[in-house]
C-alpha cells in the first residue's frame, strides 16, 4: 500500500474517533450514559483495527498518529468535568498547600479554610464535608506547582495530558534506544485510545500523571 493510502485510511478513522469524542461528551452533558457507552465502544472499535493495521505495516506514519493523540484530548481537555469530579480537588489541595496549611488536617467545608472557598472549586469538590484528601505526597507536590501557575481546572487538566506526552516520549525514545522490535508507531498508538483521551482530557484523573513518574 502506497505511503499516500496508508495515511488516508489513518486519517479517517481518526476524524471518525474525533466524531465520536465529540458526540460522546454531548451524550454526557446530557446525561445520556447509554448513548455515552455506545460512542465509547465504538471508539474502541476503530482503535482496536486502527492498531491491527499499524502493526502490520512497515513503515507507519508516526507524526499522524502522534497528531491524533493530541487533537483527541483538545474537546474533552475544554469540557467541563463529567466523569469524576477529583480534578476539582486537586486544584483545591494545591490552594491549601500555597496558603502554608496541611491538605491533610482539615475537610474542605472545615471553619478553618473558609478564606480559601470560592464559586468555581470549593462547591465542586466531592466529599468535602467530611473527607480530607487522600492523594499522596508526590502528588501534592503536583498540585502545589501546578496551581501556582493557575488555579484553573482546564490548566490541571492541561498539565496532567502534557505528563501523559511526556511518558509517552518517553517510551518512544526508550524503544528507540533499546532497538526493540516494537515499533514507536505502536507505542504511540497508546496515545489514541478513545477511553484514554475521555479519562485524560475531561476528568483530569492524576493517575495519568502518577505513570509518568
Amino acid at each position: 500500500m502506497s505511503a499516500w493510502l496508508r495515511h488516508l485510511f489513518l486519517a479517517v478513522a481518526g476524524l471518525a474517533m474525533l466524531a465520536l469524542d465529540l458526540a460522546g461528551l454531548r451524550f454526557l452533558e446530557a446525561d445520556a450514559i447509554p448513548w455515552f457507552i455506545a460512542t465509547a465502544l465504538a471508539q474502541g472499535a476503530i482503535y482496536f483495527v486502527a492498531v491491527l493495521w499499524v502493526g502490520s505495516r512497515r513503515p507507519s506514519p508516526l507524526g499522524l498518529i502522534v497528531l491524533f493523540a493530541v487533537v483527541l484530548r483538545l474537546p474533552p481537555l475544554f469540557a467541563p468535568p463529567e466523569l469524576s469530579t477529583d480534578v476539582y480537588r486537586y486544584v483545591w489541595d494545591g490552594r491549601v498547600q500555597a496558603a502554608g496549611i496541611n491538605p491533610y488536617r482539615y475537610v474542605p467545608d472545615a471553619s478553618e479554610l473558609k478564606s480559601l472557598r470560592d464559586e468555581e472549586i470549593h462547591p465542586n469538590i466531592n466529599r468535602g464535608d467530611y473527607a480530607a484528601t487522600i492523594y499522596p505526597p508526590a502528588a501534592q507536590l503536583f498540585f502545589l506547582a501546578t496551581t501556582r501557575v493557575s488555579e484553573s481546572v482546564t490548566w490541571m487538566k492541561a498539565s496532567i495530558v502534557a505528563c501523559e506526552g511526556l511518558a509517552i516520549w518517553f517510551l518512544l525514545l526508550l524503544l528507540r534506544l533499546a532497538r526493540t522490535t516494537v515499533t514507536s508507531p505502536k507505542a504511540a498508538c497508546r496515545g489514541c485510545g478513545g477511553s484514554i483521551s475521555a479519562q485524560t482530557g475531561s476528568t483530569g484523573r492524576k493517575s495519568q500523571a502518577s505513570r509518568t513518574w
